[in-house]
């Protein structure tokens, strides 16, 4: 049973035998991440929020949220163009199989895609 796990510093792990063994498929970036979900064997996403400031250093105080995107099953992630939001994002979920996507938030506002993550908007709960 596949699995995945993603973490500080950009870390994401995989397991194929339900958590018996991890392997770590990425950490080229240098997020915090807080969620993962897979829409597919392929396409997931990774959320977050991105730590690095304009001297390429890490400073938490100043971060924005982070989206990343995969098409190869974690192999390579890139990032996803969301506009600079100053939200941490903490998890993402589609309830039909990748075509509606929600990223939640710890302040009362989401992301939501209707179109597989082509275009965002960003929405405030009531």
């Amino acid at each position: 049973m596949r699995g995945w796990a993603a973490g500080y510093h950009g870390v994401v792990l995989r397991t194929e035998d339900g958590g018996q063994h991890w392997y770590q498929v990425a950490d080229e970036h240098a997020g915090y991440l807080l969620g993962i979900h897979f829409v597919d064997g392929k396409r997931g996403f990774v959320v977050g929020a991105d730590g690095l400031n304009g001297d390429g250093k890490v400073d938490w105080s100043s971060a924005d949220g982070l989206v990343l995107e995969t098409d190869d099953g974690g192999e390579r992630w890139t990032e996803v163009s969301i506009g600079r939001q100053p939200e941490w994002w903490f998890g993402v979920h589609s309830p039909d199989g990748g075509r509606t996507l929600l990223i939640s938030s710890e302040q009362p506002v989401y992301l939501r895609s209707d179109d597989r993550g082509q275009t965002w908007s960003l929405n405030r709960l009531p």
